[in-house]
């Protein structure tokens, strides 16, 4: 969780997310996170 306030906003403005395989940090070995597959709440359902 992020904290509310200016500490959690200046924290979102240095988040940083990709989509696909592709991006431009690859010396530090970012991994992959699948979110559906951590909790069955975050499944989006119709």
């Amino acid at each position: 969780m992020l904290p509310g306030g200016v500490l959690g906003r200046k924290q979102l403005t240095k988040l940083k997310m990709y989509t696909g395989e592709n991006h431009p940090h690859t010396a530090q070995n970012p991994t992959v996170i699948d979110i559906s597959k951590l909790n069955n709440k975050n499944i989006v359902r119709n």
